[in-house]
């Protein structure tokens, strides 16, 4: 996943610090190769993305200290946490105005390292591209904490001035970004998705007719290609017919199969396979508002709301 942050407004007043004095927390050798032990499937990008960093301290202009920086980031679940220790803030390599941010989370229980994120932030250009939030697949310490975590970095955010952010959305990513609010990055690539998901219902057979829109409060709207408008409108299409079987990936890089409702299935289609290559949501940059008035804001709530319901009633 790769994010990066625009923004016009200066650091909030209060928090940031015009000159921080940092002190080095983590033990980066030791965190650099924990963190390398829990990447499965990405170690080679992985280890030329830490190769950049010098843990000394941060580049020019990052306006938070250390404490800072972790009192915005900290997390602690009922299994996975993130010390202070496991937090280290450095400078990127010939790159004078850049900080890189990296995390590892630990089992509580074993602090073994199931989960990492690094962040590199331009205080330049008031840039931040998130080039990791990964957690291990398939072990239930880690369940849900990837979009709690993901949280407590867009806490981060107002600190530094952001407004716009943007990442690539891959694999389960490509639905799951779209209900919390990630919108396709401009009118091409919606016009683009638009068109694949036309050849999507040619595939499958199926007509306008036959689909609809359930949103995430439940409510029913009818279909037709002209609205979708957005990503959300895409993973809120249903079909009459039922759920449809396809290949899909896992974010582990497996092959997989899923029986999906429609919309779902157009996003988590593996788009590799010949016979869906044409017809189903591939990567896409995706990008999301920071104002709470904004249609992506909205779209995020109402998820979020929707899936503390959901928990409620199973819990």
């Amino acid at each position: 996943m790769i994010l990066r942050v625009v923004s016009t407004q200066t650091p909030a007043p209060g928090f940031a610090s015009p000159n921080p004095v940092y002190v080095p927390q983590a033990p980066w050798y030791a965190l650099r190769s924990s963190i390398l032990e829990a990447s499965v499937g990405i170690p080679a990008d992985l280890t030329q993305v830490l190769d950049k960093i010098d843990p000394t301290g941060p580049g020019e202009g990052f306006p938070l200290t250390h404490r800072q920086a972790y009192e915005a980031v900290g997390f602690r679940a009922s299994s996975v946490a993130l010390q202070a220790a496991h937090l280290a803030i450095g400078a990127v390599k010939d790159a004078p105005t850049q900080t890189a941010l990296v995390a590892a989370y630990t089992a509580v229980d074993t602090n073994e390292t199931v989960g990492y994120a690094v962040h590199i932030v331009d205080m330049q250009t008031l840039a931040c591209q998130r080039e990791y939030v990964m957690f291990k697949v398939g072990d239930a310490r880690t369940k849900g904490v990837g979009m709690q975590v993901t949280g407590t970095w867009d806490n981060l955010m107002p600190h530094l001035g952001v407004q716009t952010m943007t990442m690539t959305a891959a694999y389960v990513g490509r639905l799951v970004w779209a209900l919390e609010g990630f919108d396709f990055e401009n009118d091409a690539t919606r016009t683009m998705m638009r068109e694949r998901f036309a050849r999507f219902m040619e595939h499958f057979d199926l007509a306008a007719a036959d689909l609809f829109f359930r949103r995430d409060d439940g409510t029913v709207e009818p279909f037709a290609l002209d609205r979708l408008d957005h990503s959300w409108d895409f993973a809120h299409v249903v079909s009459k017919k039922g759920p449809l079987r396809l290949p899909t990936r896992t974010s582990d890089y497996q092959d997989d199969e899923g029986v999906l409702e429609a919309g779902r299935a157009f996003m988590l289609g593996d788009f590799r396979r010949p016979e869906l290559a044409d017809c189903v949501c591939p990567d896409y940059s995706a990008v999301r508002q920071t104002d709470l008035d904004s249609p992506n804001q909205r779209q995020a709530r109402a998820y979020g709301a929707a899936r503390a319901a959901k928990a409620k009633s199973t819990g």
